[in-house]
């Protein structure tokens, strides 16, 4: 019969200390793992972030009265000869610059992942200019005296590292947008009353009175009663007044004829 020899003190230390350090390598390597993972969502979630970012600048500026008024102006032939068969591409401008703020027309421009503007952007990658809008007309609507503008807003999402992933079609980034009046504001208010409405102060000016007509031989003008400015010329003609003695006119009667009395 064979007896088996017990490990000394020292073999068996050698044997814990070799489970200890496997144990401790896999807690690692599981460690490391997980943090992987967590940081790549984390920056899906600031990619996602960022996108939103630049919609709601862009978004906030097309429906602002005194950004959308420079937008139109320093885009007007785009707008004069709009052609649904071929959008044009619009320059979003605030109010207070010549300078866009964003200027799609240039394919490079584009913006960080901080929400900024930046003029890098590349189809081929670049990790510090990834994100770009390309905005157009899509089509003109004129009614009830107002133009309806519809903006198709579609972004871009190209980075260096392969790694970094955004669903650039979702209806979140890549929409249409329509630019209306808001009933609400002073602006359609005031375009509502034939007023001037003025970006700079958003405040609406209105002329009250109108032009005094010309009225012909023996007429007599009676007021801005009417739009059409020959009635307001009043045919009825008032016959030539004088008071006897020292008497002087005070007034006249309904029937047009003099009210004579006392001077003092």
């Amino acid at each position: 019969m064979r007896t088996r020899m017990p490990l000394n003190q020292s073999g068996m230390s050698l044997v814990l200390i070799l489970v200890i350090t496997g144990i401790i390598g896999l807690s690692a390597v599981s460690i490391m793992s997980m943090g992987d993972r967590k940081r790549k969502i984390s920056q899906q979630m600031n990619i996602s972030v960022s996108a939103s970012l630049v919609k709601q600048k862009l978004v906030g500026m097309v429906l602002s009265p005194q950004s959308w008024q420079a937008t139109q102006a320093h885009n007007s032939s785009a707008f004069a000869s709009f052609n649904p068969a071929s959008p044009p591409t619009l320059d979003i401008y605030t109010p207070d610059s010549s300078t866009p703020f964003y200027q799609p027309s240039n394919s490079h421009a584009g913006f960080d992942l901080k929400g900024n503007p930046c003029s890098n952007f590349d189809l081929s990658g670049n990790d510090n200019c990834p994100l770009r809008y390309d905005i157009t007309l899509k089509s003109r609507v004129f009614q009830n005296s107002n133009w309806i503008d519809t903006l198709h807003f579609e972004l871009t999402f190209k980075p260096a590292s392969t790694g970094l992933i955004l669903n650039t079609t979702a209806s979140q980034f890549t929409f249409d947008l329509v630019r209306n009046l808001n009933d609400q504001s002073v602006e359609s208010a005031c375009i509502s009353i034939n007023g001037l409405y003025d970006t700079n102060s958003n405040s609406c000016s209105v002329k009250i009175t109108k032009t005094a007509s010309t009225c012909g031989s023996g007429q007599t003008y009676r007021g801005p009663a009417s739009n059409n400015g020959a009635n307001n010329c009043d045919s009825k003609t008032i016959a030539p007044a004088a008071c006897t003695g020292s008497q002087v006119i005070k007034g006249f009667s309904q029937t047009g004829n003099p009210i004579c009395g006392s001077p003092i």
